[in-house]
């Protein structure tokens, strides 16, 4: 039932200002029970959303649900407190006032949020709008609010092959219409990857969220804000780049989401992460120092040849030595994906070369490498389940999933419900993962008839002797 979470006045119609005009609006009486002590629920801001939920709680801001009015739809409401984006180096600015560094921070949210405005892509959340409250204290972003669940989730059932690949090249498409707009995402994980797929065609589809929020609000991922409690807003050191670990803002670049792409490939791969530290600190050392381990892939999950040398390209620890961008790497994905069948002849000189990297790649992967080396997951750094949306019971898409333990972890509702989109071409390159299952299924079938005869043997038996 709709309540007023200023007064608790009830009322009989769902996000409806309050019937004593406090200037709240009704909520579900629900999420009011749920997250009772956010003065935030109810509230309208800018008088265009009105806030219906919580989704997430960081050190900088707070993740909300809320209605957008007029057009009537859930967006998701990240608000972040002005005094929160000062420069923490603000005492060491001579002359410069209180007043004049929240104008600073104040005008590069509006600088940087009307360049993530610009980012639109199928596989990007979208930045709907943002601005300022009323009060002058608040700074809000709204974006696309999109159902389904994070990777994370799906990492920890394990994924199928095609699954994999699926959501690899999809992110890198996200990433690479980003870093030809020259912005970085800066905070690549699990926990801003959300699976889902499109309501008019039921096809897969990955939505990569956060796009440059760390630059938004002014803040770098640092060993400071480099936290691994749930609801943070970014920085996880699980996924950062070595650069990023030893502080070194300059240096961050779209080869920087690419090591975090390569971090998630790798956990994707084997079910862990490359680096397994007991704290965060540790976590920075090792991205640093330690060199990229081996890809032993998960018991029973075949890729294409070539992927553990992809994968340890995108971890290099020098910038230099990873792919340059996502463009680069997509196109090198994609070619391996082609490669795990026999590959036509190149058009043109620039394919030549495309293909020798493919071969080069290919032919440094140890041929055990396919052998499939069992592999046991270690305790996952970072496990932020902060779900982008509510409705996941319609979702269907078990068959994604390798078979789990009983004791696994199991998401409330699956991610896709098609393993690959049948207009990509990684479906039309796994020959070897179906042609797997079609042996079974028709093992499966042959067991069951098998069993159907031998039962109707029986009844007839039994029959025979009662006459």
């Amino acid at each position: 039932m709709p309540i007023c979470p200023h007064c608790e006045t009830h009322a009989d119609t769902m996000l409806a200002p309050c019937p004593t005009r406090d200037g709240y609006y009704c909520i579900d009486e629900t999420e009011y029970a749920s997250f009772q002590g956010d003065a935030m629920l109810g509230l309208p801001i800018s008088g265009r959303y009105v806030i219906s939920g919580v989704i997430g709680r960081g050190a900088i801001g707070r993740v909300y649900k809320a209605h957008q009015l007029g057009v009537e739809r859930d967006v998701v409401l990240k608000i972040f407190k002005l005094e929160s984006l000062l420069d923490e180096d603000l005492g060491f600015q001579p002359g410069k006032t209180l007043i004049a560094a929240r104008e600073d921070a104040r005008d590069r949210f509006i600088r940087e949020a009307k360049v993530l405005g610009q980012l639109t892509h199928p596989n990007c959340v979208t930045l709907y709008d943002f601005g300022v409250s009323e009060d002058g204290t608040l700074l809000y972003i709204a974006m696309e609010f999109v159902a389904g669940y994070s990777m994370r989730q799906a990492v920890q059932r394990g994924l199928k092959a095609d699954a994999i690949l699926e959501i690899m090249m999809q992110v890198l498409r996200a990433l690479r219409e980003a870093h030809a707009m020259d912005i970085v995402h800066r905070d690549l994980k699990p926990e801003n990857i959300i699976l889902s797929f499109r309501k008019e065609s039921n096809e897969p589809v990955v939505k990569v969220l956060d796009f440059g929020i760390a630059k938004l609000v002014g803040k770098e991922s640092n060993i400071d804000s480099a936290r691994t409690t749930a609801g943070m807003l970014f920085g996880t050191p699980a996924y950062m780049s070595p650069e990023q670990c030893r502080g070194a803002s300059a240096e961050v670049g779209p080869h920087s989401d690419i090591y975090a792409f390569g971090c998630m490939c790798y956990e994707l791969a084997t079910g862990q992460l490359p680096f397994m530290g007991v704290t965060p600190q540790q976590l920075l050392i090792m991205h640093q120092e330690h060199p990229v381990p081996r890809v032993h892939l998960r018991s029973g999950l075949e890729l294409p040849q070539g992927m553990e040398a992809f994968i340890q390209k995108c971890l290099a620890k020098a910038p230099g030595e990873r792919y340059r961008d996502a463009g680069r790497a997509l196109k090198i994905l994609e070619g391996l994906v082609d490669a795990w069948e026999p590959r036509g002849i190149p058009q043109d000189a620039s394919e030549l070369v495309d293909h020798a990297e493919i071969e080069a790649l290919r032919s440094s992967s140890d041929r055990s490498y396919s052998s499939s080396v069992g592999h046991t997951p270690g305790p996952s750094q970072g496990a932020i389940q902060t779900v982008q949306g509510g409705d996941f019971d319609s979702l269907d898409g078990d068959d994604l999933f390798e078979q789990a333990s009983n004791d696994a972890p199991r998401p409330s509702g699956a991610i896709l419900q098609t393993v690959v989109a049948p207009a990509t071409k990684a479906s039309s390159n796994l020959p070897r993962v179906r042609e797997e299952n079609s042996r079974r299924a028709s093992l499966i079938v042959g067991v069951a008839f098998f069993v159907v005869l031998l039962f109707c043997a029986l009844l007839i038996f039994i029959l025979y002797k009662m006459l």
